[in-house]
């Protein structure tokens, strides 16, 4: 089970928010979620919240140059793993709070 969200984007400022995405009207049963997307030092960071934990990585460089993007972030809910890929590059990491689950 994989879930994912592709876009591109441009831009010439260092940092900001590109995608946020997290429960509404969230039952306090559920532990609280949030996944971001951000443009931080020209590099794509991947922020994944899941209760306490919360789990990043940054991939590519130099994307605050106007110039178009293609990004693709997974989460990987049977493996998982985060990914995220701008370009031609591509990180993983392990998400340790889903093997909790």
């Amino acid at each position: 089970l994989c879930r994912e969200i592709s876009f591109q984007f441009r831009t010439k400022l260092p940092h900001g928010l590109l995608v946020y995405h997290s429960v509404k009207d969230r039952p306090e049963s559920l532990d609280p979620y949030a996944l971001y997307v951000i443009v931080e030092k020209g590099q794509l960071k991947v922020v994944h919240v899941f209760g306490k934990l919360s789990t990043s990585l940054t991939v590519g460089e130099g994307l605050n140059r106007d110039e178009w993007h293609s990004v693709l972030v997974r989460i990987d809910v049977q493996g998982a793993k985060l990914m995220a890929r701008v370009d031609d590059r591509q990180e993983e990491t392990p998400l340790d709070v889903l093997e909790r689950v």
